[in-house]
């Protein structure tokens, strides 16, 4: 997920991470280390503003600020009366006092995308992608690209990601044509 956000970001494109409120991926090594190579914007919305059965709490992340236009303020329409006998999880207390949760047949029916909501999301796609597009790298306008790539540090390989035997089997490939003034900027070892 994180190489491919920072893929789209160095593409200058827009992108948009959405979750459940309580998930904690925002939080993984590699999604802090997106977050300090990139500004990230985070809006929170609830799913009943769109329409939805009950007033499950998103977030989002996204590297353009107009991603706020999901958010449509505090929670207003929401009475629990609404989903009387329809809870999506119910809750008990364990053996070790600890409280837990267990979805129920109700709950598969909140995982969906709500048309409101999409419908909101691409009329905003337009200005996160002119405002994605419209940054520019420290550096960009002084250093041309072989200098910029030449100050990388090869020190964190992404093993997590498999990104050594993808190295490797671009820098075996036959088919991949590395112009010769580029080589000196390539190692020759991946340790």
């Amino acid at each position: 997920m994180s190489l491919v956000l920072l893929l789209t970001e160095g593409m200058m494109g827009a992108w948009l991470l959405e979750q459940a409120r309580s998930s904690v991926l925002i939080e993984i090594p590699r999604m802090r280390f997106v977050r300090g190579c990139v500004d990230v914007w985070q809006v929170c919305w609830w799913k009943r503003h769109y329409d939805g059965d009950s007033p499950k709490r998103h977030v989002g992340y996204s590297n353009s600020r107009y991603v706020g236009g999901l958010s449509l303020g505090k929670l207003q329409g929401w009475d629990p009366k609404l989903n009387a006998g329809r809870k999506p999880c119910s809750s008990s207390v364990n053996a070790n006092g600890k409280r837990t949760y267990q979805g129920t047949k109700y709950l598969t029916p909140t995982q969906i995308y709500l048309y409101p909501w999409c419908q909101r999301l691409m009329a905003l796609i337009p200005a996160m992608v002119a405002d994605a597009g419209a940054r520019s790298f420290p550096g960009e306008k002084d250093q041309d690209a072989k200098h910029m790539f030449q100050q990388l540090e090869f020190t964190d390989l992404w093993a997590d990601a498999g990104m050594p035997a993808l190295v490797t089997w671009l820098r075996g490939n036959m088919h991949l044509r590395i112009p010769l003034d580029w080589r000196p900027f390539l190692p020759d070892r991946l340790e």
